[in-house]
């Protein structure tokens, strides 16, 4: 994904790179950042996921109306710096989220516009550890 965008950081939507085969391109996501407010970020395309797929219904929604506020917080602040420094980041991630634990890592980049400034942000993730239930 990061040879992908630098060699090519002007295309239109990184999802459509040849460098992703229809294999890996379901675990890519894809947030419409355009709009100044990270509240107002929109969800364009977000990875199936066998373990708590909870993201599907947000598919077109702000980030303002996502269902997991404490989550959502994070992540916007991670969409939005990604956004204004116009470079890739990663992140290494554990939490309880809807009573399910996950450890993974996040890479995102920022796809830029007709002016260079970013429209998306996509980003691709990788578990290193299985997900597993938050015992009540």
């Amino acid at each position: 994904m990061f040879e992908a965008w630098r060699e090519n950081t002007k295309a239109p939507s990184i999802l459509n790179q040849t460098a992703f085969s229809d294999e890996t391109r379901p675990w890519f996501a894809q947030v419409d950042v355009t709009n100044w407010s990270p509240w107002q970020f929109s969800y364009r395309r977000h990875m199936s996921s066998p373990y708590g797929h909870f993201l599907g219904a947000c598919l077109g929604e702000t980030t303002a109306n996502h269902p997991f506020p404490s989550h959502v917080k994070s992540a916007m602040l991670e969409y939005y710096r990604c956004k204004l420094e116009m470079q890739p980041t990663y992140f290494e991630i554990e939490q309880a989220v809807n009573g399910i634990y996950r450890a993974y890592t996040r890479m995102m980049i920022p796809v830029p516009g007709q002016q260079g400034d970013a429209t998306d942000v996509v980003y691709a993730i990788r578990y290193t550890a299985e997900p597993s239930s938050v015992p009540e």
